[in-house]
């Protein structure tokens, strides 16, 4: 049986002419739209991916938006689990006023494309330190609590202080409850189970060691948590938390960067990256994607994808539960995406790029490269793929040489992720309609 894990892919434009975007996203199961996070205006903007237009009227500004630094502005989007039924969604932004970060919380009007600017609700507020180092990510993670990314703003002693000091971690509130009634800026509660609830510190924190973790995301299969945390100088990291985790967990920063040590001491045990990335000095910062669970290229279920912001590269790999392996270069595939912001999930599980230019900011769907059926990769689907299609079957050594800019998962008609028998009949079906 040969296995179609060779998978080539492409980028392919969903629309382009945005500002500075710098996330998408999109309710769970919402196979018609993304919505997309411009950084510097503020705007969420809502494209149709039926029409591949983006609509004039955006789905919310937020309003007063911090831009005095690059890495300040509206940064995150999460919807809430029971949105088809509440309309609830959360944004993670820097105001104008304090440079602070603010988890804000908002709700979609009777027009499905435009919500309330009015329902807006503080949920929380991480005082500013610096413009930098904002991270910004927040997702609801299987358990129905609301994850957040913080950065540890450019200073090195927050990663590692649990008292009254929320920059550099992973939090972790329950948005359905409020512990703090009196309080208008803490609108939450801390679930029962927080690793350091009831002990001296910040009961909200999940894990801490982090210097600016841009982008996490949880594997939406099993509920492993990805944290792609960008280095100093030298070294980019991937981290890994295992959905058994029960939290507390240190990534570090600033005793090690990467598995490199620094001069300075932590205090307990330390998590090392699952992949980290050694650079001594070239340009690079580490931009989080996902692990693949679309349905379109089933060979590339469970590869987490992963960029450089830098360059504008991006590669894949596996992790087995203990070790990276398949590390992958798409570059030759995708080309430089020239300034790679972010990556993201639609509604179906199908992933996303973005190119973080000005005025002319794109999203990238990532497709296989061609279609199925065309074997001999010609871009049609006729008799001259029956030959190819069966040298695929029987002989695929013979077929990687004779077609070397193709792949023979071309050929995986059924999308099980081998070439077999079983791709026969659905080969005929699409060659002869």
């Amino acid at each position: 049986m040969q296995t179609a894990e060779e998978l080539r892919i492409a980028k392919e434009t969903v629309v382009t002419g945005l500002a500075r975007p710098v996330y998408v996203t999109a309710p769970s199961g919402d196979r018609d739209r993304l919505f997309v996070l411009e950084q510097r205006t503020g705007l969420i903007r809502i494209v149709d991916l039926n029409s591949r237009v983006i609509r004039e009227e955006p789905f919310l500004t937020v309003p007063e938006i911090a831009t005095s630094g690059p890495e300040q502005g509206l940064l995150g989007l999460a919807f809430h689990p029971e949105y088809a039924s509440n309309g609830l969604f959360y944004v993670n932004f820097n105001a104008a006023a304090d440079g602070a970060t603010h988890v804000r919380r908002y709700q979609v009007s009777a027009d499905p494309n435009v919500a309330s600017p009015a329902s807006g609700l503080t949920i929380l507020i991480i005082p500013r330190e610096s413009a930098f180092h904002n991270a910004g990510w927040m997702d609801f993670g299987p358990d129905g609590y609301l994850y957040i990314a913080s950065g540890d703003g450019n200073r090195g002693d927050n990663p590692q202080d649990l008292t009254d000091n929320l920059k550099g971690k992973i939090l972790r509130i329950d948005v359905d409850g409020d512990d703090f009634p009196g309080d208008p800026d803490r609108n939450y509660a801390i679930p029962a189970n927080n690793p350091f609830r009831g002990r001296e510190g910040d009961d909200e924190i999940w894990a801490y060691g982090l210097r600016n973790p841009w982008r996490c995301s949880f594997d939406r299969l099993n509920g492993d948590l990805y944290l792609s945390d960008v280095g100093a100088a030298e070294r980019e990291e991937i981290d890994v938390q295992l959905a058994v985790s029960s939290g507390g967990l240190n990534y570090g920063w600033p005793c090690f960067e990467g598995t490199r040590p620094r001069a300075r001491k932590c205090v307990g045990p330390l998590i090392f990256p699952i992949h980290e990335v050694v650079h001594d000095g070239e340009p690079w910062a580490i931009i989080g994607g996902y692990v693949y669970r679309g349905a379109a290229m089933p060979a590339l279920h469970g590869k987490y994808f992963f960029g450089n912001f830098s360059t504008g590269n991006v590669w894949s790999f596996r992790f087995d539960g203990s070790q990276v392996i398949g590390l992958v270069d798409h570059s030759s595939d995708l080309g430089r995406i020239v300034r790679l912001s972010s990556f993201g999930e639609d509604g179906a599980g199908e992933l996303y790029v973005m190119d973080w230019s000005v005025s002319s900011g794109s999203v990238y769907k990532i497709v296989a490269r061609f279609a199925q059926g065309d074997v001999n990769c010609d871009g049609n689907v006729d008799a001259f793929d029956i030959e190819p299609f069966l040298t695929a079957l029987f002989d695929p050594e013979s077929y990687a040489a004779e077609y070397p800019d193709c792949d023979v998962a071309q050929a995986d008609m059924n999308l099980d992720g081998s070439v077999n028998a079983f791709d026969i009949e659905p080969f005929l079906d699409v060659l002869f309609p």
